[in-house]
């Protein structure tokens, strides 16, 4: 199946919000505090989910993966700064989807003169991040205002 990868635009959002609250429903509960999954859960409802207003502020890149005419991943981040979310459909994941994603964002940075990429991965996401070439920076640590627990991570891009 082909995927192709573009930056994001406005009437994507329920497409995006489909692939965030899919993975969310998936991985979540059980990983993260309740209040966490609701936050989530609230901020990226389809159609009154704050995060659409987001998605592209404050100097951020999103960029979707689309296969189908659909969307199955998404990535939202800011170039010298972090990766602040990857999301696959659970149905499209283990197929390269969120490589794809991560490797366009490097590309992405390396033309803005970055070659550090730091992210915030959750525990079940951990060795996915491992083999794209993460390393952990820190311990896992807790985010007091969105409720999640999260590990620290880098990459020094070549």
């Amino acid at each position: 199946m082909k995927v192709t990868i573009r930056r994001y635009k406005s009437e994507d959002w329920p497409g995006v919000s489909r692939v965030v609250l899919s993975a969310v429903n998936k991985t979540f509960p059980g990983e993260q505090p309740r209040k966490g999954v609701e936050r989530y859960r609230q901020g990226f409802h389809p159609k009154t989910g704050i995060e659409k207003e987001r998605m592209t502020l404050l100097g951020r890149v999103v960029f979707v993966a689309v296969a189908r005419n659909k969307i199955v991943g998404v990535l939202r981040g800011k170039v010298g700064v972090r990766v602040g979310m990857v999301y696959v459909l659970p149905t499209m994941q283990k197929r390269g989807i969120g490589r794809l994603l991560l490797q366009h964002f490097f590309t992405y940075s390396k033309k803005k003169g970055e070659y550090i990429v730091r992210l915030r991965s959750t525990p079940s996401a951990i060795p996915f991040y491992k083999k794209v070439g993460f390393r952990k920076a820190g311990g896992i640590r807790r985010n007091k205002k969105y409720h999640v627990i999260y590990q620290p991570m880098r990459i020094v891009l070549s």
